[in-house]
């Protein structure tokens, strides 16, 4: 990533989790006008994603962060109440993925575009260290929301601490030595 800002905004995509808030206030930091979008698909988190992901953003609000754009792609008839595959090594997190997406787009949009990866080298432990000084609190990392009950009135959902992305939370914390500021419903010591 060059040092000095781009002169066009960056968008970046926010799913509300811990690597891509920490990318979108690194870029920020770094002087970048900075786009973030977000794609609705009616999973059972989405909710607490999407209030995780407008809390963030209020959070870090600042007049290089452009307002947030959202997306509609349903994927709630696919994936039902089941998301989790044993792990999680994603193909279209490849970087294959991503040039032959980029070449699409190329090719059926005539506005210039670059899919960059700034991340795409780091270790999630690396990404932490960057993240340590930004409202990790705001984020979600949960596929199965809880509800909590606060201050005998409000109901709000936390974190269920049991699923596969609440121990790859809870990992990311204890990895890079940084407190975890999130409530969890039922925490679990996850084996590695």
């Amino acid at each position: 990533m060059s040092s000095l800002p781009s002169p066009e905004p960056i968008g970046v995509l926010l799913s509300g989790g811990l690597d891509s808030a920490i990318l979108l206030s690194h870029l920020l930091a770094q002087g970048e006008t900075v786009r973030p979008f977000y794609i609705r698909t009616g999973v059972v988190w989405e909710a607490a994603e999407r209030r995780a992901v407008h809390d963030y953003l209020a959070s870090v609000a600042q007049p290089r962060l452009l307002p947030l754009v959202e997306f509609e792609l349903p994927l709630a008839d696919l994936y039902e109440q089941h998301w989790s595959l044993a792990s999680n090594p994603c193909p279209d997190a490849r970087p294959e993925f991503f040039a032959s997406l980029e070449t699409t787009l190329v090719l059926s949009n005539p506005v210039p575009l670059e899919i960059l990866r700034p991340f795409g080298e780091l270790h999630k432990i690396d990404v932490m260290r960057l993240g340590r000084e930004f409202p990790l609190q705001h984020t979600w990392s949960c596929i199965a929301p809880v509800q909590h009950l606060q201050d005998q009135v409000n109901c709000d959902q936390v974190h269920c601490g049991q699923c596969n992305k609440c121990a790859e939370r809870q990992h990311a914390f204890a990895d890079a030595e940084l407190k975890d500021p999130t409530i969890y419903a039922q925490l679990t010591t996850h084996n590695s």
